[in-house]
């Protein structure tokens, strides 16, 4: 009697679960009928990259969870692909597919065309893969709207996107694209619908003061995290600042407002929202000088803040002088100060503060000083 007649069943599929997947598809499932049958029930994560031992269509017996492309070797398997998803029998397993960087429009639309045998598809992503407008629409006449709850589309070329015809998207990348200002207006200004989105990122897509305010006073959304950073405004003037009045999102943890050109009135008026819940703020290469930092460290809404970016943004002593005293930032963790003008005299005034002992790293490189390390005691990281 062979060793596998030996193991029962149950006990195959969970020595199997440790063997890494490639070795799985091409030694394990050669052993006999009951290994074989036993590796085509184990969900696959596959990979493909330049190191694949495998041809695709050796996958075609086996439930494919997730496929992942890496763009160092997509032009040797684009065939390959297309191929995999001509088999509709097999692709109905799947729960996420992965391109990244590379001419991916056909396979895009043929995925799309596949959408009733990929209802178990919850997770899309296709960034710089050449996704246009044209794309978009037929994904939104296509059940995989249906069923998408994650779509990852950053650095592609799409103007417009309806999100109502993606009605359980929880999360939603779309940086550096070209969204236009009719396509915000539609989904987060004149539409009144209770998206279930908790995670947006259109940072980088050179919207308006218009567009932006549209997104952070939407009465649609309900989010968790809001990325809207490099928007900086379309108008060169020094005089044309974004402000915040009135934001909807009272769950917000993490908000990106990245190189906004937003400068210390910016900030007050951001300080005037309800952020109770924020964790996470990144206002770094701003304008906000040190008034911008007065108006954060007074602020009684950003008690639960642990981490902080304030690099690149003309910030001197006096700046740090109201973080060191500020017990509204008493939990920060992580606070980033890189590129501003702080010297020794700050950097003292930041290692005896008795506000923010709960400091685990903090960032002071390309600063004035000449001898920061010294000053720091021992419990802060220096970068």
């Amino acid at each position: 009697m062979s060793t596998s007649q030996l193991l029962y069943p149950d006990m195959i599929y969970q020595i199997l679960q440790f063997v890494d997947e490639q070795e799985r598809i091409v030694q394990c499932s050669t052993v006999c009928r009951q290994w074989r049958e036993t590796c085509q029930i184990i969900p696959i994560h596959y990979s493909i990259q330049s190191k694949t031992k495998c041809k695709l269509f050796r996958l075609i017996p086996f439930r494919i969870n997730s496929i992942n492309v890496q763009p160092e070797n997509y032009l040797n398997r684009i065939d390959d692909l297309k191929g995999l998803f001509s088999h509709h029998s097999k692709i109905c397993y799947l729960e996420k597919i992965e391109l990244v960087i590379g001419e991916f429009k056909e396979l895009i639309l043929q995925i799309i065309s596949c959408s009733d045998h990929l209802r178990k598809l919850a997770e899309l992503t296709a960034c710089d893969c050449g996704i246009d407008d044209e794309c978009i629409e037929k994904m939104q006449q296509s059940k995989l709207a249906l069923s998408l709850k994650t779509l990852k589309l950053r650095g592609n070329s799409i103007t417009n996107i309806d999100l109502s015809k993606f009605p359980n998207l929880t999360s939603l990348y779309l940086g550096q694209n070209k969204l236009s200002l009719d396509s915000i207006r539609k989904n987060f200004s004149e539409m009144r619908l209770d998206y279930k989105l908790v995670y947006l990122d259109v940072s980088g897509n050179g919207m308006s003061n218009e567009g932006l305010s549209m997104i952070s006073m939407s009465k649609n959304l309900n989010l968790s995290t809001l990325k809207i950073g490099f928007n900086r405004a379309i108008s060169n003037s020094s005089t044309d600042h974004f402000y915040f009045n009135g934001m909807k999102s009272s769950h917000l943890t993490h908000l990106d407002l990245e190189n906004l050109h937003l400068n210390s009135d910016c900030i007050q008026s951001l300080c005037s929202n309800p952020l109770s819940n924020l964790t996470e703020l990144n206002l770094a290469r701003n304008l906000i000088g040190n008034e911008g930092v007065r108006h954060l460290s007074n602020c009684n809404q950003l008690k639960s803040l642990h981490t902080l970016l304030l690099d690149y943004n003309k910030i001197g002593n006096e700046g740090v002088k109201h973080l060191a005293h500020s017990q509204n930032l008493s939990n920060l963790k992580l606070l980033f100060l890189s590129q501003n003008y702080i010297n020794d005299e700050g950097a003292n005034m930041l290692a005896k503060s008795n506000c923010l002992r709960n400091i685990v790293f903090l960032d002071l490189s390309e600063n004035g000083h000449i001898s920061i390390r010294e000053a720091l005691p021992p419990s802060f990281s220096f970068e």
